[in-house]
């Protein structure tokens, strides 16, 4: 019997060009019925999405530098949760504040899958029924070769790098990110771009002074 599912990425947080694999995965054991990206600045990256068949759904702020596409995920989860079709509920993204999302779909039975990455806090791994880790630096996937990972522990295997290492190719990613859609922007407006999408960079987590002086010693 066909099994489906609806996913809904944070495009915020997780690279859309890993968004092929996420849909990939899913599909070995699954048939999307739904799939949905939401971002504050999507615009630019909607062609990969459409090519892959997810829907484009830009978030538009409602007070300035207020980011509200964590709520309006949650809205359209909770929305397919209750009168949806979907069996099961996937969610792209290593953000802590989706854990209550996660345990309340697990609390009305139906599976919960989470696409994260390393840095994924264990709260929300442990909420999902099943945790994908897809790492940060996966090459393109029409460059790649059959996979042998089993995918219940890692969709594509991460290189085997320090933290620093990895935090400093997160870094550099985002970076590009944001020029790619804010253009130029002050070290202290990056900073708090850097910290409102990705919360590994936390100074409570990794003892840095903050996003922005991090940026400084990255670049």
């Amino acid at each position: 019997m066909e099994r489906t599912t609806a996913l809904f990425v944070d495009a915020d947080n997780v690279r859309v060009t890993v968004i092929p694999v996420i849909v990939e995965i899913l599909k070995l054991e699954w048939t999307p019925i739904k799939m949905r990206a939401y971002g504050s600045q999507i615009r630019p990256r909607q062609k990969i999405l459409r090519d892959c068949g997810v829907l484009p759904v830009e978030v538009i702020p409602v007070l300035p530098g207020k980011n509200s596409v964590d709520l309006v995920l949650t809205i359209d989860a909770l929305e397919e949760l209750f009168c949806g079709q979907a069996d099961s509920i996937a969610i792209a993204s290593g953000d802590s504040d989706f854990t209550p999302l996660a345990l309340k779909i697990r609390e009305h039975g139906k599976p919960i899958l989470i696409f994260g990455h390393s840095f994924t806090p264990p709260a929300l791994q442990r909420a999902a029924t099943n945790f994908y880790c897809i790492g940060w630096c996966q090459q393109d996937p029409a460059r790649q070769g059959p996979q042998t990972d089993c995918v219940e522990c890692s969709a594509h295997r991460e290189p085997s790098l320090k933290t620093s290492e990895l935090l400093r190719s997160r870094m550099v990613q985002l970076i590009r990110e944001i020029t790619e859609t804010h253009g130029e922007v002050t070290i202290g407006v990056l900073g708090a771009i850097i910290n409102e999408r990705d919360p590994i960079f936390s100074p409570n987590r990794n003892r840095l002074a903050s996003p922005s002086s991090s940026s400084h010693s990255f670049l």
